[in-house]
Formats: structure tokens, C-alpha cells, sequence
């Protein structure tokens, strides 16, 4: 199955297909769930279902960035290939658009 076709069948999505394999992403999960279960014993129910409102607020903002992040390394690779003469017929107005996404990002020349 081509990545194409997956795209265009709606069987991509990378942020629930992929799970790191990185020990610090491991570490820090166990960490945080960790805290989670003894903040859970120390706290008052209003207090602690305040800190799981916050920890649900921070996992959406953190969605968001990451995919703004996506986008911009997207954006970033096109402008690479392009450059590079891999991907000549990219639209002048996709070229655009991530050009400008990757300035957002890291300015211009």
C-alpha cells in the first residue's frame, strides 16, 4: 500500500500509530503516572481532579504544537526536495505555502 493511498483512505495517523521507543519518552510517562497515583492518595478529589484538568490542558497544547511541528518539517522536506530537483512538480502554491509556514518558523533569509 502506497503512502498515497493511505493518506487518501484515511489509514494515517501517525500520532496514534506511533508510540516512541526512546527510554527518556518510557521514563518520563512511568514518571508522570507515577505522580499521578500519589498525588491522586495526597489530594483532595477537587484538588486532584484540578491537576488532571490541568495535565488534560497541557496534553491538548501539546498536541497542537506538535502538529504545528509536523507541518514545518513537511513544509521543511518539500523545500528540500524541491531544491533539490526531486519534486518538480510541486505547485508553485503549495511551494508558497510551505514557504511560508517554514519562515513562521525560522525567519527569512
Amino acid at each position: 500500500m502506497s503512502m498515497m493511498d493511505s493518506i487518501f483512505d484515511g489509514r494515517l495517523y501517525p500520532g496514534e500509530q506511533i508510540l516512541s521507543k526512546e527510554p527518556e519518552y518510557t521514563n518520563a510517562n512511568q514518571e508522570v503516572d507515577r505522580i499521578m497515583v500519589e498525588l491522586e492518595t495526597k489530594l483532595e478529589k477537587a484538588e486532584y481532579d484540578l491537576v488532571d484538568k490541568a495535565m488534560d490542558c497541557l496534553s491538548a497544547a501539546q498536541d497542537v504544537q506538535n502538529k504545528e511541528f509536523f507541518r514545518c518539517g513537511f513544509a521543511t522536506g518539500l523545500l528540500l526536495m524541491k531544491e533539490a530537483g526531486e519534486c518538480s512538480s510541486v505547485s508553485d502554491a503549495l511551494l508558497q505555502e510551505c514557504r511560508a509556514k517554514v519562515e513562521k518558523y525560522y525567519g527569512t533569509d
